[in-house]
């Protein structure tokens, strides 16, 4: 397991004894409760990072390592965001990046993964654990700095709906002087779609 190490890590004897041992392993609450205790240490380890971070800062010395994470390692160090909302979303991009801007509280909450509303355009809502949200029903339950109450939502969905129905029909202008065609839209026209415009306009 994990032959290929960076070579940092590779004569860590003490690593490589766990590795083995996690390999070896039958029993799942053991490695459940080995996994929770190694995010433990994660989030530890950001909280360090974090505290590094704004020390240098108040020295006056400016933190020029470019990783992704720095963003989130600053806004830890300032209290602007929680260590284990980063732990419990790493890989989860958009949802890390919305849920980042909010209150302590909220961020507490989707941390937890605690289900939360997500409407329907006629009203009803279904309750989703954030990390099981789809991209589209991140976009609408989050917004900047928020979350967007139940009517926001609903008439974020609307106005979806109608930019859809706006691509979805696109203004279509017949020209029968010079046999023309002007399409105002994103959408192409199928092929019936255009034999039919150009049959409005006497061709064959």
């Amino acid at each position: 397991m994990f032959e290929n190490l960076p070579t940092k890590f590779r004569n860590n004897t003490s690593l490589r004894k766990e590795l083995d041992s996690i390999r070896e392993c039958r029993d799942a609450n053991a490695l459940l409760e080995g996994l929770r205790q190694d995010f433990e240490i994660t989030t530890e380890r950001l909280i360090l990072a974090a505290a590094r971070v704004r020390q240098l800062e108040e020295l006056g010395i400016e933190v020029s390592i470019h990783v992704p994470a720095m963003k989130f390692v600053r806004k830890i160090a300032y209290e602007q965001m929680l260590p284990e909302l980063f732990v419990e979303l790493s890989g989860k991009q958009m949802l890390l990046d919305r849920a980042s801007q909010l209150p302590i509280p909220e961020q507490r909450k989707i941390a937890e993964n605690k289900p939360m509303k997500v409407m329907e355009v006629n009203g009803d809502f279904r309750m989703v654990p954030p990390q099981d949200m789809t991209a589209a029903e991140i976009q609408q339950v989050f917004g900047k700095g928020e979350l967007r109450s139940e009517t926001e939502q609903v008439g974020w969905l609307r106005q979806r709906m109608a930019r859809r129905s706006v691509i979805e029909q696109p203004e279509v202008t017949l020209n029968r002087r010079n046999k023309s065609i002007y399409v105002s839209g994103a959408r192409e026209l199928t092929f019936a779609e255009l034999t039919s415009y150009v049959t409005q306009l006497g061709g064959r």
